[in-house]
């Protein structure tokens, strides 16, 4: 986060020197007025406070998180349209090739919306061909291409920009801070950074392991999308989801199975089953039903091939791994049955991912349902936690409570290490699970002290960004960092 923090204040070797100041959102307006929606209360506000960053001459350091579904992309789209419409570039690095293919369908749709003379977008991936990626790096930078869309692609050395004015970054936990930072150097003046969470972070851990980003929030989804109705299945009633495909099929709907393995020969004591092995013992069990397979092992080319089968609805059902758990966008896939069994009740899946698979589904106005596959743990310990923790999912539809849960049930993990469970944190009075406002209080204390304070803001630039932003407001200058210290 520091050598974040570093790029986002100077330029490598060249000393202080401010970002770019982003004022113009004439293309984003736009854009606004083409929509064929409107945003939610969630996604203005968010948008607002995107903008008000890029103004200022701090480059901007925010994490948008947002639950499945609520429109984050179309937020980010407007915030790469004001740096373009202010004479910069934007960039949108995913962490896989099926979320990139995603957000460029989506911004290219977004784009088309606006004419003949929108800004032009590319995607840049490991299966662009060679000839191809020579003409794009050109126009890049020339200024020629506005907005590229890419997987780490993006940060090779013979990507140039003519000048990158916003960097956005999604699911932004699956990146190094190295390749976060190899993003950011790619700008000649320091760009704007924004990275995006559709994995719902509990507050109180968002705003301490992120203190050094601002942070905005999307609560709310788009008007007519319905609640997904989740159950948990013991297996004698396993057979109740597989009729519910058949079901669900014959009404023009369509589905999910999603297992966590490729293979039988991969799963762990015969606990659960193989996404190939499902996909052939399906097809005999609902001979009328169309089924397709979509897994990591597959190449590019047949992975594109099975997601563009199930997308125009010429597959029915899509047996696949958590590569659909971000970047598959099927409004008309109503049902989805989730392998749960084995990991001690989740399948190998964190809460966080089961909610996240089960937002493939409510997309679209019809009625979707989830369910989660269980076997019971012979351990009664074990089973009794897996099943509170699946509980969680049969009571609420919001991420947001989903993660708050999960902190409470399996605790918080090192915030600054590796470990992502147990209750090896330790505060000396507040509890992350249950002093979200004794945080909220502190971080509120702690901005105002701040805003209060004499310290010199050329002086410290070592700070986190939210407190250099803070001291970039002020009015108070030509004071030593001793002063009130």
């Amino acid at each position: 986060r520091k050598r974040l923090q570093s790029l986002a204040v100077e330029n490598e070797g060249e000393g202080e020197k401010e970002g770019i100041s982003i004022v113009s959102t004439h293309l984003c307006d736009q854009l606004r007025k083409e929509l064929s929606f409107s945003l939610t209360r969630s996604q203005d506000q968010a948008l607002e406070e995107i903008l008000t960053d890029m103004a200022g001459p701090v480059p901007m350091l925010r994490l948008l998180q947002g639950d499945v579904g609520c429109g984050k992309t179309v937020v980010a789209a407007l915030a790469l349209l004001a740096a373009v419409g202010a004479g910069h570039q934007g960039a949108l690095m995913a962490p896989t090739e099926v979320l990139a293919n995603q957000h460029y369908k989506t911004l290219s749709d977004l784009l088309r919306e606006m004419g003949p003379d929108a800004p032009k977008c590319e995607i840049i991936t490991g299966n662009t061909k060679q000839k191809e990626l020579k003409l794009i790096y050109e126009k890049i930078e020339s200024g020629e291409i506005s907005i590229v869309v890419g997987t780490t692609s993006l940060i090779n050395e013979n990507v140039k920009f003519k000048s990158l004015g916003l960097a956005v970054v999604d699911e932004q936990h699956r990146f190094g801070v190295n390749q976060r930072a190899k993003l950011l150097s790619k700008g000649g003046e320091p760009p704007h950074m924004l990275t995006m969470s559709a994995t719902p972070i509990p507050r109180t851990l968002a705003m301490t392991k992120f203190g050094e980003m601002a942070l905005s929030v999307i609560e709310e989804k788009p008007a007519g999308r319905l609640p997904i109705w989740t159950k948990v299945l013991d297996p004698p009633e396993h057979e109740v989801a597989f009729e519910a495909i058949q079901e669900e099929t014959q009404r023009g709907g369509q589905a999910y199975v999603i297992l966590r393995y490729v293979s039988d020969k991969d799963t762990e004591k015969n606990q659960t089953k193989g996404a190939e092995e499902e996909f052939e013992r399906l097809k005999l069990k609902l001979p009328n039903v169309k089924f397709g397979l979509l897994h990591g092992q597959l190449s590019s080319e047949e992975k594109q091939t099975a997601l563009d089968l199930f997308a125009v609805g010429e597959t029915q059902c899509l047996v696949a791994t958590s590569v659909v758990e971000v970047g598959v966008d099927v409004p008309n896939a109503s049902l989805i049955v989730i392998d749960a069994s084995g990991g001690g009740g989740s399948g190998g899946f964190g809460l966080a991912a089961l909610h996240q698979l089960r937002g493939r589904v409510g997309r679209g106005s019809r009625q979707s349902r989830c369910f989660l596959l269980n076997t019971p743990n012979p351990d009664e310990d074990r089973e009794e936690r897996a099943r509170d923790r699946l509980a969680v999912l049969e009571k609420t539809n919001d991420g947001f409570r989903v993660a708050e849960s999960d902190l409470q049930l399996r605790g918080a993990g090192d915030l600054w290490g590796s470990k992502q469970s147990g209750n090896s944190v330790e505060l000396f009075h507040a509890s992350l699970a249950t002093d979200l406002y004794l945080l909220e209080s502190a971080r509120k204390a702690a901005a105002e002290l701040v805003a209060e304070s004499e310290v010199d803001a050329n002086e410290s630039k070592s700070l986190p960004a939210p407190v250099l932003i803070a001291l970039e407001k002020r009015a108070v200058v030509d004071v030593s960092l001793e002063a009130k210290f």
